[in-house]
């Protein structure tokens, strides 16, 4: 069994010196079954890990990890630290951790595409929607000029209102770019730089250049 005690005097291979990081923080125990433990060790600000599906941070006490699992130490990434688990056994090397992010930025690139893609078929469908109606009440209207005049007043009016209330693409896409932010830290824990998605597709980090 390995313990891999984390904070400002922790024995992890790396410096960790964010303000909201205690002495000793927390630990990570491996077992002899290559099992990952975390487990919080009474910090002031709290041990979190990182939600692999929505990207928010879930504070925890003892919990069962992966050493590709992101830990925040301390309640803010600014004034904690952050990093992918196996940095405490595999320092300086972050290349598992760029193409993973690189992985999950790419599948929220696809699913914003799918969400627009959907968006652009439900606005044709629904103007497609709206001519026909319009022919048909142009047509059973003796009086073309009120046909005319619902056509403006009714179908102009509101088809373009429900569509975005039916199927609201930008508040979609919108939910997905912000989630796709909270993939981005940098998984050198002595750097803590938010990636752009260019630098996470070059494999390469603009301010520690680790890779």
């Amino acid at each position: 069994m390995k313990t891999i005690t984390l904070g400002k005097e922790g024995n992890q291979p790396f410096a960790i010196k964010g303000s909201y990081v205690s002495r000793h923080h927390a630990e990570i125990t491996i077992d002899d079954n290559g099992a990952w433990t975390l487990r919080d060790l009474g910090s002031t600000n709290g041990t979190y890990i990182r939600n692999e599906t929505t990207g928010k941070f879930i504070r925890i006490t003892q919990i069962r990890i992966t050493p590709m699992t992101f830990i925040c130490l301390g309640s803010d990434n600014t004034l904690g630290c952050s990093f992918y688990a196996r940095q405490v056994t595999a320092p300086g090397n972050f290349n598992d951790e760029f193409l993973s992010m690189r992985e999950r930025q790419r599948e929220i690139d696809g699913q914003i595409e799918r969400v627009e893609k959907r968006g652009s078929l439900v606005n044709i469908a629904a103007w497609g929607m709206v001519a026909a109606i319009i022919g048909i009440v142009y047509l059973l209207t003796d009086d073309h000029g009120s046909g005319m005049m619902i056509m403006r007043m009714g179908l102009f009016g509101a088809i373009p209102r429900i569509v975005p209330i039916l199927f609201n693409t930008k508040k979609r896409t919108k939910r997905l770019r912000r989630q796709a932010e909270l993939f981005r830290q940098c998984p050198n824990p002595e750097c803590q730089h938010v990636l752009s998605q260019r630098e996470i597709e070059q494999l390469n980090c603009a301010k520690c250049h680790c890779h």
